[in-house]
């Protein structure tokens, strides 16, 4: 009986211990999908206002700053990163939902 009983704790710790890893190595796979897609917006927002600034500078008459102006107001910047936020938002949903059905079917 004293065997019994210390077979059971240590069977329930290795099942958490396993658990907790396999959950913990999930966790870390969905932390890095996330900052890479940070990342990324990140660094297409720059790009295109990088991209803007520039042709603003090549054609510097004053009808073409006037066109850009109507066609890319100041507002757009934040209207294009907020369409990309919801976009990487639905994406991470769509990734996060994917997880929890592989993890069901496991």
């Amino acid at each position: 009986m004293p065997a019994l009983a210390a077979l059971i704790p240590a069977l329930v710790s290795a099942i958490s211990g396993f658990l907790a890893l396999m959950f913990a190595k999930k966790l870390a796979i969905a932390v890095a999908a996330v900052a890479v897609m940070g990342t990324l917006l990140t660094a297409f927002v720059a790009s295109m206002n990088a991209l803007l600034q520039t042709v603003v500078v090549a054609f510097p008459q004053p009808e073409f700053a006037t066109f850009l102006w109507v066609m890319f107001p100041p507002e757009v910047q934040v209207a294009v990163t907020a369409c990309l936020a919801c976009d990487l938002a639905c994406a991470l949903y769509r990734f996060n939902m994917e997880t929890v059905k592989q993890m069901a079917n496991v």
